[in-house]
């Protein structure tokens, strides 16, 4: 073998080791520039909520993200019927179809491991009016609020003012 095809036989060599490297290379430095791009969750604003620009019986919507469909709606902030915690509706839909008015700090909520005494403001699929626990919002920390969603009237407590829009 002549030095010329030995070198067209090296350099081809070199290229077949090289270029499936080049590739994973370019592929990681392409997942990484996205992982950079991407918003993350936060976990000091679970539900990612961002104003909408509309408003409903004078209040202003946001927008929060929910990690799925099917959510109930609470006629008052506890799960317990004890307490006024009996269904009044659901959110059909998951992610970022809902939206929210207000938030305020009510009784705890779990779910899956999760616990939150944070609930928000909102109207059900059904028309009813009613509340959420933040355990149901993508991302954030138990017993976490949203840096986004305005607290209740007066207090942020739920029951620490109206919060019924009629």
């Amino acid at each position: 073998m002549g030095p010329a095809r030995r070198a067209r036989t090296f350099a081809g060599v070199l290229n077949h080791i090289l270029k499936p490297k080049s590739v994973l290379l370019s592929a990681l430095a392409a997942c990484w520039a996205l992982a950079v791009a991407a918003p993350m969750a936060s976990a000091s604003d679970p539900g990612a909520c961002a104003r909408n620009g509309r408003t409903i019986a004078g209040m202003a919507e946001y927008q929060c993200t929910l990690w799925r469909g099917n959510v109930p709606v609470y006629g008052s902030y506890s799960t317990d019927p004890n307490y006024g915690g009996r269904v009044v509706g659901y959110l059909y839909a998951g992610g970022r179809a809902n939206w929210f008015t207000s938030q305020c700090r009510g009784n705890k909520a779990t779910l899956v491991g999760y616990w939150n005494y944070w609930w928000a403001y909102t109207l059900a699929d059904n028309g009813r009016w009613g509340y959420v626990p933040l355990t149901y919002f993508d991302g954030g920390a138990n017993d976490q609020r949203s840096a986004t969603l305005p607290l209740s009237y007066f207090t942020g407590r739920c029951g620490g003012g109206s919060t019924h829009p009629s």
